[in-house]
C-alpha cells in the first residue's frame, strides 16, 4: 500500500451490530484481519457486478484474491480462502478527486449491506458521504498528502523518542 492510499474495508451490517461495532475485534498480533466479520456472512453474488461499475477488474497474482482498478492508485480488493470471501476492501489515491469514488463506494456499501471500516482510524462507520470524508481526512494518507515533509518530520520525531 503506497503511503498516499487510504484504505477502507467493507464489514457486514450483521456483524458491527452483534457485536457493537467494536473494532478490537477485527485486530490481532499482526494488525487488522476482517476474516471474523464475513465468517458467517457472505456477500450476495452481486458483488463482481457493483465493483466492475466503480473500476475496471484486473489481473489477480493470486488465484484466491479478486482485484479492480490498479494497485497504486485506487483499487479493490476481495481475498477468499476455500471460495469463502474473508476480506472486500479499497483503496483511495488522495492525490486525486476522490468525491465521486466515495459516493459509488457508499452506494456499493449499501448494496452489499455493508459498513466502512477504517483501519488506520478504528471506526466502523455507516455508508455516510459526509462522515466518511471526514474520516478520510483524519487518516495518515490524507496528513501525508497535505504536508508530506511536516508528516514524515512527525513519524521521525515519533520513532526517535
Amino acid at each position: 500500500m503506497a503511503i498516499w492510499q487510504v484504505p477502507i474495508e467493507f464489514i457486514p451490517y450483521s456483524w458491527a451490530e452483534e457485536n457493537s461495532f467494536n473494532t478490537e475485534l477485527l485486530y490481532d498480533e499482526d494488525g487488522y484481519d476482517c476474516t471474523p466479520a464475513w465468517e458467517n456472512c457472505q456477500p450476495s453474488k452481486e458483488y463482481r457486478r457493483i465493483f466492475s461499475s466503480i473500476l475496471p477488474q484486473a489481473d489477480s497474482w493470486d488465484e484466491e484474491l479478486e482485484l479492480w482498478g490498479e494497485s497504486p492508485v485506487h483499487d479493490i480488493r476481495v481475498w477468499r480462502e476455500n471460495g469463502l470471501i474473508e476480506c472486500m476492501g479499497f483503496r483511495l489515491d488522495l492525490r486525486e478527486d476522490i468525491r465521486d469514488l466515495v459516493k459509488q463506494f457508499i452506494e456499493a456499501a449499501n448494496e452489499l449491506n455493508c459498513y466502512l471500516f477504517i483501519p488506520g482510524l478504528k471506526v466502523i462507520c455507516k455508508p455516510d458521504f459526509v462522515a466518511l470524508i471526514q474520516y478520510i481526512r483524519q487518516s495518515n494518507a490524507a496528513k501525508f498528502v497535505s504536508d508530506p515533509h511536516g508528516y514524515l518530520s512527525e513519524i521521525n520525531k515519533k520513532h526517535n523518542k
